[in-house]
Order: C-alpha cells, then structure tokens, then sequence
C-alpha cells in the first residue's frame, strides 16, 4: 500500500510539474487516470485483506466476477498503451461499448448479495473495481 502511495503521488507530481509532453492525453486526463488507479488498487487491498482474514470459499459468481473484472483490466491497459503509442481512439470504440454494457449487467444485479456476508463483501469492492475501471475507460475516451 505504501509502494502504491508513493507512486501515486511520483505521476501526480511528475504530471503537474512536467505535463504530458507529446503523449495523445493531456495532463487533467492522465492525472484522473492516475488517480483512478490508485483507487483500483485500494479495491485490490480491501479483498485481499478480506479474503485473508476468512478462510472462506468463494462462490462460483463471485469467482466469475472476479475473472471479468481483472478481463475488463488488462483489456483497458492495452487499449491505453495502444492509444499513448498512436493508435486512433476511434479504433477501440467496440471496447468502450462492451465495457459499458458489461458494467451496467453488473451494476444491475443484486444476486451478488444473495448469500454469505464474506462473498457479498467480495463482491461489492468487485464491482467498485467495475465502476472504477469505467471510469478510466471514460477518460480515455472523451
């Protein structure tokens, strides 16, 4: 968390002080991604300081949506890093709606809060993670 911290506040300084240069985003749009991030990986602390403290099974859903929302992030890291090397963004339009209509089947569906307390827990930093990522997928996008 420490590390994370740190590297947080390294890109917001570097971005305020050095700008973007000649990359294709500017500097409020990096700076909403870096901070979107962060938050990304906060979610990741808050499960794993869940998931360690139960011994706990998961359930097969909360395990899918595990799977799709780590999918939807490494998607969303090479469409940015194929975007900052040229790529049009217009390229990538099919992503952006996929991952919209992913994220509102999710948002939608209160079956992840049917059960146990430990897999509803889970599943709500899952889906903040959803969220999150959406709205890095929307910077990129704007």
């Amino acid at each position: 968390e420490d590390t994370i911290n740190r590297i947080h506040l390294f890109c917001r300084r570097f971005i305020q002080t050095q700008g973007t240069g000649h990359l294709a985003y500017s500097s409020v749009t990096l700076y909403a991604i870096v901070v979107h991030l962060e938050e990304v990986a906060d979610c990741f602390r808050l499960i794993e300081e869940t998931i360690g403290q139960q011994k706990m099974v998961l359930r097969k859903q909360t395990r899918e949506l595990f799977s799709e929302a780590i999918q939807l992030l490494e998607i969303l890291f090479k469409v940015f890093n194929k975007i900052s090397q040229g790529e049009k963004v217009t390229a990538h339009l099919d992503f952006f709606k996929e991952h919209k209509r992913l994220r509102q089947k999710h948002l939608h569906s209160l079956s992840y809060f049917q059960g146990n307390e430990f897999n509803s827990a889970i599943c709500a930093r899952l889906l903040a993670l959803i969220e999150l990522s959406h709205h890095v997928t929307e910077e990129l996008f704007d």
